[in-house]
């Protein structure tokens, strides 16, 4: 009787753990599309209020996760500290310091990647105002959000399933 209770603890443990998973690929892809929005907020206070990149950069510092909030604050700090300063430089360190400083639980190296490449962006913004600047890059970044919920899809159920499996494999063995 022991024995079974063990083996379903077993099975649902390992399914759990494969639920657990597919969380972390919902969290990865829900910090993408928060970075997503804030590229068309960033657009609407550039381009139609008409305000500048520093106040967007504060502005957008109170809000969203926290990766993304304290990257849009260090970076307005550092181009307030430094008006002379490279906006793509200053955003790259900040992720490089960031990532060194909260290790990198949820954010995979292609999704720095992409949110690294935004600060070319931040940079042409400052000297050059162009709204097909950032509707390229965040039609770019809609296509890779595509393609990370759909992989997101396929390995949920993946996930799920090995769990179960796993348990089910390890239940076996120990009858």
């Amino acid at each position: 009787m022991i024995k079974i209770f063990l083996i379903i603890a077993i099975i649902l443990g390992c399914a759990y753990l494969g639920r657990l998973f597919s969380k972390s690929l919902e969290i990865r892809t829900d910090i993408i599309k928060s970075f997503s929005q804030d590229i068309v907020l960033f657009k609407n206070l550039i381009f139609s209020e008409g305000r500048d990149l520093l106040f967007a950069l504060n502005k957008m510092s109170v809000k969203g996760d926290y990766f993304l909030s304290n990257l849009y604050f260090k970076t307005y700090k550092s181009i307030e500290d430094n008006p002379s300063a490279d906006v793509e430089k200053c955003w790259s360190n900040i992720i490089s310091e960031n990532d060194k400083e909260n290790g990198r639980t949820y954010i995979k190296e292609d999704d720095l990647d992409k949110i690294n490449a935004f600060g070319s962006v931040l940079s042409l913004l400052r000297h050059s105002a162009s709204i097909n600047i950032i509707d390229s890059y965040l039609k770019e970044l809609n296509d890779y959000i595509e393609i990370q919920q759909t992989e997101q899809v396929k390995k949920t159920k993946i996930y799920s399933k090995m769990g179960l499996l796993g348990g089910l494999f390890i239940g076996i063995i120990l009858i």
